[in-house]
Order: structure tokens, then C-alpha cells, then sequence
């Protein structure tokens, strides 16, 4: 199955990087399942084992969620572009020509930096800010979107 970016590449677009979400968008979720069940497992109030047992539903849903987040999404960046897609069965997409892109903003927790993960934030021209969150070596696909976009601007 050929990916969004490849059926909307115009002629002579190549793409230079592609982004990639970073595994701990759903490690988090399951490791927090994990520790609600111990929990709901220990207790013996059935008030708290329910509310345990609720919480380990949601967090499991939750990484299902980012799961789907995860194989889902699309970031690159192009010899003219930058483009991003979000959405299974709605689609958000994001593409801004190099001479639009304002910023590539990082965002990063304590945790995120230990293991090379955080949020992009794309501004363009005109004030559009495209959030990508979980994504693996943020401060890279930064440091790439700059150089290419200086290259294309001179």
C-alpha cells in the first residue's frame, strides 16, 4: 500500500527525511495499565479494584490509540516541502513549501529527552501551527527542515 506521501509528490519532488513517531507515544499508556493492574489485582476494597480495573481499560485503549496514532502518520521532508499527515479514517494533512515555513518548534519533557522523543510544532507564514507529537529524534527532523529550507532559500 503506498503511502500518502508517495501518491502526492509533485514532479521532481524527492523526499530528503522522513519523520518517524517514536515508540514511548505508547510505552507510556501500557506501563501505566501495567501498574493499575498490580493495583487492582492487591486491593481488596471492590470500590478500588474497580477503579483500578477502569483505569487499565483506559490506559490499554489509550495506547491502542497512539498505536493507531503511530502507523497512521506521516511526516516528511521534500526537496519543496514539508509535509504531514495525520488520520485513519479522517485525514488532516499539513504541506508547506519551503519559502512558508516559519519554524520547526521542539517540545520536550525530562522523560522524552532520556530517550530522544518530543513534539514538532510547524509554523508557516500566516500563523498555521502544525503540532506532531511522539516524535523519535525531534531535534533531528529540526535540524534537517532548517537546513534544507536555508539551502532551498538562497
Amino acid at each position: 500500500m503506498e503511502s500518502y506521501v508517495d501518491n502526492n509528490l509533485i514532479k521532481g519532488e524527492k523526499v530528503v527525511y522522513k519523520g518517524v513517531i517514536h515508540w514511548l507515544i505508547y510505552a507510556l499508556p501500557i506501563f501505566k495499565a501495567i501498574i493499575s493492574l498490580i493495583f487492582a489485582l492487591s486491593v481488596d476494597n471492590g470500590f478500588l479494584k474497580f477503579v483500578f480495573a477502569t483505569a487499565v481499560v483506559y490506559f490499554i485503549v489509550k495506547a491502542v490509540q497512539y498505536y493507531i496514532y503511530t502507523i497512521t502518520t506521516e511526516f516528511v521532508i521534500t526537496n519543496k516541502r514539508v509535509i504531514a499527515k495525520f488520520g485513519l479514517i479522517k485525514r488532516i494533512t499539513a504541506e508547506l513549501n519551503h519559502n512558508q515555513l516559519e519554524s520547526v518548534n521542539v517540545d520536550q519533557s525530562i522523560i522524552e529527552r532520556m530517550f530522544n522523543a518530543g513534539s514538532l510544532i510547524m509554523q508557516g507564514t500566516g500563523g498555521n501551527k502544525t503540532p506532531i507529537i511522539g516524535v523519535d529524534s525531534p531535534l533531528e527532523f529540526r535540524k534537517k527542515a532548517m537546513e534544507i529550507t536555508d539551502k532551498n532559500s538562497k
